[in-house]
């Protein structure tokens, strides 16, 4: 056998392994955030209780709980669990900052996002709620009439609100904060809307 007919008798064997060899590889990266030993639901988990909007201290080199945090950027995060009813998200937006919410499932995919440009009337009202309870609450609304909170179907049962207020300065870090400081997150039973 020459080896011309030797490489081109064995080139469906290559192609082959080259196929499965990617594909494992493909499949082995997508499952890593759920096989992940700490993801970003257990790392927050030290800031404080599930279902409570916590402050983060200021990002400095070495000491971060999630990667690629800007230490021009006040933060917090509300951790929640929609088992006993849908999460209420509030804020009073303080100033002119930019500040942005971005809700993600637990296993940190993020399925809304919204910045102070989105706010009415210098507030955030929010509801995080699964199917079940968005229908329950649209069953109780008056019609005709549109519903006063922003209602986010989460993804997941459990999952996280990341909140980010920008200091444009340095100067301005205490005033970012103070809007973080602002928001508030708890579950509130559906017999209480």
């Amino acid at each position: 056998m020459s080896p011309r007919s030797r490489v081109v008798a064995e080139r469906p064997w290559v192609i082959t392994a080259l196929v499965l060899a990617a594909a494992v590889h493909l499949v082995a990266v997508l499952m890593m955030p759920r096989l992940a030993q700490k993801d970003a639901f257990l790392r927050l988990a030290a800031v404080g209780p599930i279902n409570t909007f916590h402050p983060l201290p200021r990002a400095l080199p070495g000491t971060e709980l999630t990667p690629f945090n800007d230490p021009a950027t006040a933060m917090g995060v509300c951790r929640y669990d929609l088992a006993a009813g849908p999460l209420h998200v509030r804020a009073k937006l303080i100033g002119d900052g930019f500040v942005s919410l971005s809700f993600h499932a637990r296993h940190d995919k993020i399925f809304y996002a919204l910045t102070d440009k989105a706010a009415q009337h210098q507030d955030f009202d929010i509801y995080v709620v699964t199917a079940d309870q968005l229908a329950a609450m649209q069953a109780k609304d008056v019609p005709d009439e549109p519903p006063k909170a922003l209602r986010v179907l989460a993804q997941e049962r459990r999952g996280f609100v990341f909140a980010r207020a920008l200091s444009p300065l340095p100067s301005a870090y205490e005033a970012a904060a103070e809007q973080i400081a602002a928001i508030h997150c708890d579950i509130e039973p559906l017999s209480t809307q």
